[in-house]
């Protein structure tokens, strides 16, 4: 009886139209989408810990570090992608490199002999500048990707807009519930 129903079952879904039944994506679809937002996850995350300063119990070195490699593995699955991420993952590589390099040479008792104050000042606008491009690759990415989605490009004023209406709604929902 099971068999019975289970192949009329099937009759019916192979005899219905094409075009009414939704189909699941493939599982490669699937995969994909989970690699974007595990790669999201890890890219929000290591840009969060990478900008917490906490100095008590090694944390200013262990949130940057394990945000920095967070930030790499982000963007190396991302990479692929578009141009955009790919800057984005070179960008990455370049601060991974400077920041374990400066982590080993500061416990070095050279580092005070070697560097001076001004050699500092220019790495740290260095690492900025990087810290800043990685931030411009990165939205760019993002309207890439928005673009290949064919999705219509957003300007600036129409985010302004979307953040007074949101502002607004619950203004116009209180004095529309009181009338």
């Amino acid at each position: 009886m099971a068999d019975l129903e289970q192949k009329t079952m099937n009759d019916i879904c192979e005899s219905t139209d094409n075009n009414t039944a939704p189909k699941l994506p493939s599982q490669d679809t699937a995969a994909e989408e989970t690699l974007w937002k595990k790669s999201m996850n890890r890219i929000l995350v290591g840009i969060t810990l990478t900008a917490i300063t906490l100095n008590f119990g090694l944390l200013n070195y262990i949130f940057p570090t394990i945000g920095t490699m967070l930030l790499l593995f982000g963007f190396r699955a991302l990479q692929h992608e578009n141009k955009w991420f790919k800057r984005c993952f070179i960008i990455s590589i370049i601060r991974t490199a400077y920041f374990f390099w400066m982590l080993i040479w500061n416990t070095t008792i050279l580092h005070s002999t070697i560097y001076s104050s001004a050699m500092n000042t220019v790495l740290f606008i260095a690492n900025l500048l990087l810290q800043f491009a990685l931030f411009v690759c990165l939205w760019q990415g993002f309207l890439s990707i928005r673009q290949m989605l064919w999705m219509k490009p957003i300007s600036h004023w129409m985010i302004l807009k979307e953040i007074r209406n949101q502002l607004m709604m619950p203004k116009t929902f209180v004095s529309q519930a009181s009338a």
